[in-house]
């Protein structure tokens, strides 16, 4: 008989066969034939889950940023340390096409050499208009804003579409957007009515999916009534409940319902809600996450939190204890998208809180699980 690793190695074997395959010829959409229609979601995430160390298992819920533009030994050191499971580029890391492409390569090819050999998510926030990285090198987007002035939802959709072909190429294979704040400032949201966000925003998301991309709904619960900059400092959104519900929230409660097969990711937000939260950032709010999200919104898909650098956690929580909470609110992936020495205390805290017992086991296996139902759905979406 094997022993006990080396038997769910043997078990899942067609499963990372597949997801491989995937990968390396150009994305996670050419499969094995028949191999989703024999083996169900749920059991290709449980025997997946099943045959992960507890590091392994909290690497693929931290998603970090690098430094430079080349997979030298130190940043392929830095991933395989973390166990990632994403990486988010900037326009530090990003020159021209080609080189972002050779440089995500030689992540996923490192990534699919070690366990749990599993693709990374690469992820860049790439909105159109002032929020594009590497400006001068890809397709002039217009902003959401430009587009709302117009109004199409066909036109957006195409842009959405556009700007997912030219990422994939890449080799990325989650964006950060579509905003769906309500008048945001700096041209970011498509309006400042409800109706009109949800309505483009909607638009956008099909266009993604038309061209196999994960997208993000962000930056829940809203943040276009912020009277500060959460990059800075913490702010609270004094707009009382029945004024969020009808106004910020409804974007996400519609799209949700509309997207809850493959949904889009869920970006959440650094700021503080007194109506629903006086205490706790939505991002490590239980209320929030688990109350108002996961259960009155019925949102089953993977929640991202905004970076956990900004000055909005920086100023409250050690880097020790905010993944340990956003992990304990309802969040599944945590971004850490500057520092190494920041992305390692994020990561040592999980683990501690694990072996503790101050984060129980089975919440960090329902992280690991939507993130896995997240990395299969994108095998259909590629389809």
């Amino acid at each position: 008989m094997f022993g006990g690793k080396e038997k769910r190695s043997r078990a899942i074997g067609a499963i990372l066969l597949w997801l491989c395959l995937g990968v390396v010829n150009g994305g996670l959409g050419e499969t094995a034939a028949g191999s989703k229609e024999s083996v169900s979601q749920e059991v290709q995430v449980e025997a997946l889950l099943q045959g992960m160390t507890l590091e392994e298992k909290v690497g693929q819920l931290m998603w970090v940023g690098i430094e430079g533009t080349e997979a030298d030994a130190e940043t392929l050191g830095q991933l395989r340390e973390l166990h990632a499971g994403g990486v988010v580029l900037f326009d530090r890391n990003m020159q021209n096409p080609d080189q972002v492409k050779t440089l995500i390569g030689a992540f996923q090819k490192q990534t699919l050499s070690q366990s749990p050999r599993l693709p990374l998510f690469v992820s860049v926030d790439q909105e159109g208009g002032r929020v594009l990285r590497m400006r001068e090198q890809v397709l002039s987007l217009p902003s959401q804003a430009q587009l709302g002035l117009q109004g199409s939802a066909e036109q957006v959709e195409e842009w959405a579409a556009q700007n997912a072909r030219e990422l994939i190429r890449m080799g990325f294979n989650v964006n950060f957007a579509p905003v769906v704040d309500i008048g945001l400032g700096a041209e970011r949201s498509f309006a400042n009515e409800t109706t009109e966000v949800t309505r483009l925003a909607r638009a956008a998301v099909v266009g993604y999916r038309k061209e196999g991309m994960l997208c993000t709904l962000k930056h829940f619960p809203g943040i276009g009534k912020a009277p500060k900059d959460p990059h800075q400092e913490i702010s609270d959104i004094t707009a009382g409940r029945d004024v969020l519900e009808q106004e910020d929230l409804a974007p996400f409660r519609s799209l949700i319902k509309d997207f809850e097969v493959q949904p889009p990711l869920i970006m959440v937000s650094h700021l503080r809600y007194p109506a629903y939260d006086a205490e706790k950032p939505a991002c490590v709010s239980e209320i929030l996450l688990k109350g108002v999200l996961r259960r009155q919104l019925g949102f089953e898909g993977v929640v991202v939190t905004d970076d956990l650098e900004m000055g909005a956690m920086t100023s409250l929580y050690s880097f020790r204890e905010m993944g340990v909470m956003a992990l304990a609110a309802g969040a599944d992936v945590l971004l850490v998208c500057h520092h190494a020495e920041n992305q390692k205390q994020v990561y040592a805290g999980l683990l501690e809180a694990v072996k503790e017992g101050r984060l129980s086991p089975g919440s960090l296996d329902e992280a690991v699980r939507r993130v896995l139902r997240a990395k299969l759905s994108l095998a259909l979406l590629r389809e």
